[in-house]
């Protein structure tokens, strides 16, 4: 993925400090993070920052969140490995910007994370757009 500037997405992990999967999954996550151009990414304690997560019912470790600018391109859980969240990565950064808007709206799941308050909240304060 190249960068263009400020980071086309943002990848943000919803875990749990408790959550095993999650402490074993974050070194790799935090590799990937320094090896990926083009996206920023974030580690959420969804405890520690429960405020934040609004509504959201987490229910499976880890859960991660994909924005592409204000669109929601991914939300859920997914296995803790950083070579599929590579893959899904660079799928998305293959598509052009209105591709990714055109995904983000292309089922009924995805039209309604993007009226998601509590999804864009948690966009607004990761990148600090208010």
């Amino acid at each position: 993925m190249k960068r263009r500037g400020a980071a086309d997405f943002l990848v943000v992990c919803l875990c749990a400090e408790w959550c095993k999967s999650c402490r074993e999954y974050r070194p790799d996550f935090d590799a990937l993070s320094a090896s990926v151009e083009g996206a920023d990414f974030r580690w959420v304690d969804i405890e520690e920052h429960a405020d934040a997560m609004g509504e959201l019912d987490i229910v499976d470790f880890p859960t991660l969140l994909v924005f592409r600018g204000e669109y929601v391109l991914f939300f859920g859980p997914m296995t803790p490995h950083s070579e599929r969240l590579r893959r899904l990565l660079e799928t998305f950064a293959a598509q052009t910007t209105s591709e990714s808007r055109d995904y983000a709206t292309s089922s009924p799941d995805r039209a309604a994370w993007q009226t998601n308050g509590d999804l864009s909240g948690i966009r607004r304060r990761e990148t600090g757009d208010r």
